[in-house]
């Protein structure tokens, strides 16, 4: 028995957790799909389909940010319980309004190249993919119909769209929300509890590739607070977790 193994092992429940919040994120754009074709068999407006589809999004983006900030509070009373079997003095878990505070301020990073140092709040990342599916939707409605298309093979069309290259985008927002998620509830966790736990080290998830920055910051260990910040990019799944000198 080790930190590390039950942290290990852990991961397997937040790849299980990824996996719900792809399907919460598809069960969306499915409404927007059929939202669509409610909109193509009634013949309505662009305006009204863009309407339409705006209101699928919110509930998206909304429904997301309840998920992971539930989640947040779990991952918090969890990592404080797990990592007090290996300290002398027990940790406390963070407060749920604190958490919910850090989940909505803090920013994570979304650019593969992670020089570039893009980020956006976990609100505005799911905000804006969600508008980006809707703009897209409408476009390919457009499209249809320059294209002298019928209402069924839009429909075909716009299903395209959203069982492939989104259905990829989308697993990768939720594998990238859960870690960010994950890695703030552990780090606030952390810091609450400074002076029992005051190193961490850097760890490569369980996936089929990594980048080149992920790889090379694994395995260091850094004071708590000047840690590499963890998802590194959009689909990162590195972390960080106590360091303990066994």
């Amino acid at each position: 028995m080790s930190l590390r193994n039950d942290l290990s092992k852990h991961q397997v429940f937040l790849q299980r957790l990824t996996g719900t919040e792809y399907k919460s994120i598809m069960s969306y754009l499915e409404q927007l799909q059929k939202t669509a074709g409610k909109h193509l068999d009634a013949n309505l407006a662009d305006k009204e389909l863009k309407q339409a589809l705006r209101s699928v999004t919110k509930g998206m983006k909304d429904t997301a940010i309840q998920n992971m900030t539930d989640f947040a509070e779990y991952e918090s009373k969890f990592s404080a319980k797990t990592i007090s079997k290996y300290t002398e003095d027990a940790l406390e878990a963070v407060d749920a309004d604190k958490l919910k505070k850090a989940l909505t301020t803090n920013n994570m990073a979304v650019n593969a190249n992670v020089e570039k140092g893009t980020k956006k709040s976990l609100d505005t990342a799911y905000k804006q993919f969600a508008q980006r599916k809707a703009d897209e939707i409408t476009q390919v409605i457009k499209d249809g119909r320059v294209l002298g298309l019928a209402a069924d093979e839009i429909k075909d069309s716009v299903a395209a769209r959203v069982l492939g290259l989104q259905s990829t985008q989308a697993r990768s927002l939720a594998a990238t929300a859960v870690n960010f998620t994950t890695n703030l509830a552990r780090t606030e966790t952390l810091f609450a509890n400074k002076e029992i736990v005051p190193m961490v080290i850097c760890r490569l998830g369980d996936a089929f590739e990594h980048t080149d920055y992920c790889l090379g910051v694994a395995d260091t260990v850094h004071e708590l607070g000047d840690e590499p910040s963890f998802p590194a990019h959009y689909g990162c799944v590195s972390y960080t977790e106590p360091y303990l000198d066994e």
